[in-house]
């Protein structure tokens, strides 16, 4: 049941690396779209005065941001503040959507960079577990092979019925796969 819950915790672990680097990737996106657009219309041709005020109101709203962000971090009390996943991708979309440098973190969010490199470490380099996450674990496969030769007369869908009973979901097809393998030599302990 541990290989179990562990599977499971990979398989919500490597979710949330993947929605993250989505959020990231569309932070960035935004950013690129926000910057060519704003060139674009510095190139048209519009008194001064207009472009003036379309920049100055980007740089508002990149402000209103940082401003939030550092508040957040002011409410929080200690020395080692905690952020939420939210917070923490909030302060990534910032930075992607605003093209910061990694190197000026602690000047806009007062945070380490230390701190943000363990972030992005935690995204980026989430490796897979070694087995995959619809591999039967071993201790299932082992008990199915003790209750088929404890019971030779019990078939595929009375053995799943019984696994079924103790909290073990396991469909009668895969029980069929399990003995059709070669027995597994050393079981588990």
């Amino acid at each position: 049941m541990t290989g179990l819950m562990n599977k499971n915790l990979d398989i919500i672990t490597n979710a949330v690396s993947l929605i993250v680097k989505a959020a990231l990737m569309a932070a960035r996106f935004s950013g690129r779209v926000r910057k060519r657009s704003l060139k674009r219309l510095a190139a048209m041709d519009t008194d001064a005065k207009a472009k003036d005020i379309l920049f100055l109101k980007d740089k508002v709203f990149q402000l209103k941001m940082q401003v939030s962000i550092l508040q957040k971090q002011l409410n929080k009390r200690g020395k080692n503040p905690r952020y939420t996943v939210h917070e923490r991708l909030l302060i990534l979309w910032y930075m992607e959507a605003f093209q910061i440098p990694r190197r000026k973190v602690s000047r806009y969010f007062g945070i380490a960079r230390s701190t943000l490199y363990r972030w992005l470490h935690k995204i980026e380099d989430q490796k897979p577990s070694g087995t995959p996450a619809n591999k039967t674990p071993m201790e299932v496969a082992a008990f199915v092979w003790e209750i088929a030769k404890a019971n030779v007369h019990w078939r595929r869908i009375r053995i799943a019925n019984q696994l079924g009973l103790l909290n073990t979901f396991i469909s009668a097809s895969t029980v069929r796969n399990i003995l059709n393998r070669p027995k597994p030599r050393k079981s588990p302990e």
